[in-house]
């Protein structure tokens, strides 16, 4: 039996065009202290909130109001649930959204970060 992908889905709202690319960037918080009689210290203080970023292509006649629902979403205050395609979804604020380069005839390039909301993402974690 084939594993069914999970559609890219953000707060309700399916991508009607799916995303190009997309990344997930996951990172710790370090410090490090240096010993003047041997070697650095370094001391984990958890983890930075998970950063999502993407870019996709919205074209056909669609496209302004494609882009302008994602302006919407972006500009609500509240964090959502991110699905990705093969992961858990992601409780997260949607950070950036941008236009990409030059826009060709019926076609518009655009950016987006999403950044992980640990309060509700991690609880425990850490």
């Amino acid at each position: 039996m084939e594993e069914q992908i999970e559609k890219f889905r953000f707060k309700g709202y399916e991508f009607r065009y799916y995303p190009a690319r997309f990344q997930i960037q996951d990172s710790r918080n370090l410090k490090v202290f240096l010993n003047p009689f041997g070697t650095p210290m370094i001391q984990d203080l958890g983890f930075f909130p998970q950063i999502i970023t993407g870019q996709g292509t919205l074209t056909g006649e669609q496209m302004l109001k494609e882009f302008n629902t994602l302006q919407k979403l972006f500009l609500e205050s509240s964090s959502g649930l991110l699905y990705l395609p093969n992961e858990k979804p992601i409780d997260c604020y949607f950070s950036e959204l941008s236009i990409v380069g030059e826009a060709g005839p019926r076609m518009l390039h655009y950016q987006f970060t999403f950044t992980e909301d640990c309060e509700k993402s991690r609880i425990g974690a850490y």
